[in-house]
């Protein structure tokens, strides 16, 4: 199928995460479009490498992802999907400014530490609660 519309597809597996920095790097978008992921780690590596990321708007990415600022939501339909990617390629400076939020929320939101602070503050309310 792809051959016929004349894009060359390669399907990787289990792929080290030094060759997934690379691929992500040389990537212009990230498409995404999972069945109810629970949290979607895909757009958030994507997001870390300034990749912006089209998803559908099903799941954990609607917590991860903020539409038209750190990434773009779409239904579940193709034709809506395409588009986007269609309107995103030809907005340069949207794609840049998506990129860079989409960095800034990485390394203010999702970062280990501050995931610890974030279970720190819910152990520290569930032992108020058993006092």
């Amino acid at each position: 199928m792809t051959a016929r519309v004349g894009v060359e597809l390669e399907i990787k597996n289990l792929v080290p995460s030094n060759e997934l920095v690379q691929l992500y790097n040389k990537a212009k978008l990230v498409l995404y479009a999972p069945y109810l992921e629970s949290v979607g780690l895909m757009p958030l590596e994507s997001m870390a490498c300034g990749i912006p990321v089209i998803t559908v708007r099903e799941g954990g990415v609607r917590g991860s992802i903020i539409h038209n600022k750190t990434g773009i939501l779409t239904e579940r339909d193709e034709n809506m999907f395409g588009e986007a990617v269609t309107k995103l390629l030809f907005k340069k400076e949207k794609m840049q400014k998506i990129a860079q939020r989409g960095i800034e929320s990485i390394h203010n939101f999702w970062t280990l530490e501050h995931a610890g602070e974030r279970l720190l503050k819910h152990l520290n309310r569930v032992m108020e609660m058993l006092k």
